[in-house]
């Protein structure tokens, strides 16, 4: 997102904007943050562990992809627009689930909403383009 050449500058650009997000989705009441938490620990252990998450995930998208293939023919594309956000979504989903540090929402268009706004602003990895 950054055209920056500092791994350093980009990674702690992502990590603010991840707080944003946090904070953000926090104060909506999307996310939960446990109290004992301080909301910037519970942004770094995520985004250290979406890394790891993330390698899975697309691990399980090349397992799956002869069905993403049917999926985007069958909504002309538009399936596969949705497949990141989908993606970001169930990488925060899993991470809530095994750390216990906050619960997020699973009503289907706010998780879409929290996919979509994580996977414009990784936290996963920082992108030089």
């Amino acid at each position: 997102m950054f055209k920056s050449d500092s791994v350093a500058v980009r990674l702690i650009f992502n990590f603010l904007f991840s707080l944003g997000l946090f904070y953000f989705f926090r104060w909506v009441g999307w996310i939960q943050i446990s109290p004992e938490q301080p909301l910037w620990l519970v942004v770094l252990i995520v985004g250290l562990l979406s890394v790891f998450v993330g390698f899975l995930m697309g691990i399980l998208i090349l397992l799956i992809s002869p069905l993403i293939i049917v999926v985007t023919l069958v909504t002309l594309g538009c399936g596969l627009l949705l497949l990141g956000p989908a993606a970001q979504y169930f990488c925060l989903l899993l991470i809530s689930k095994v750390t216990g540090l906050f619960t997020i929402t699973t009503v289907w268009w706010q998780a879409l909403v929290i996919g979509l706004a994580f996977s414009w602003l990784s936290i996963s990895a920082p992108s030089k383009s």
